[in-house]
């Protein structure tokens, strides 16, 4: 996807990406677009034939997960990081139906969306604040 910043994710320092990630959430457009062409997102995009198939498919099962007690720690951190966002949910929403309005191509919803682009909020959704399947 052309329109997507690649981060190098590195597990033994996750606040690097994590930061990155944000930085790169905060940025205007013309910013956005000026990382998108850096030569940096062409090394990290560009095939490296070392690495084979590997690069391009998914990996059903990462060494991470294999432990129970990596499982469970990297699943407390993503806890944790939902109960920071679901404060600002409501917020985020907005913020993201403004932008996407700014584009004209924008359509007002992703089809089989749970969530409109106008910040409302599918009346199907759980108290927790996860969308429900629509497969």
């Amino acid at each position: 996807e052309p329109l997507f910043e690649w981060v190098v994710a590195d597990w033994e320092a996750p606040a690097t990406a994590e930061a990155e990630v944000l930085g790169g959430i905060r940025r205007d457009r013309a910013a956005h677009d000026a990382a998108l062409a850096h030569e940096r997102q062409r090394d990290l995009r560009s095939v490296r034939v070392a690495e084979g198939k590997a690069m391009r498919t998914y990996t059903g099962s990462h060494a991470v997960l294999r432990d129970a007690e990596s499982a469970r720690q990297l699943q407390a951190r993503a806890d944790a990081c939902c109960a920071r966002l679901q404060p600002l949910r409501d917020e985020l929403l907005a913020a993201d139906a403004a932008h996407a309005s700014a584009y004209p191509y924008h359509v007002g919803e992703k089809r089989g969306a749970a969530v409109p682009h106008d910040g409302t909020i599918d009346a199907a959704e759980s108290e927790n604040g996860v969308q429900p399947s629509h497969e």
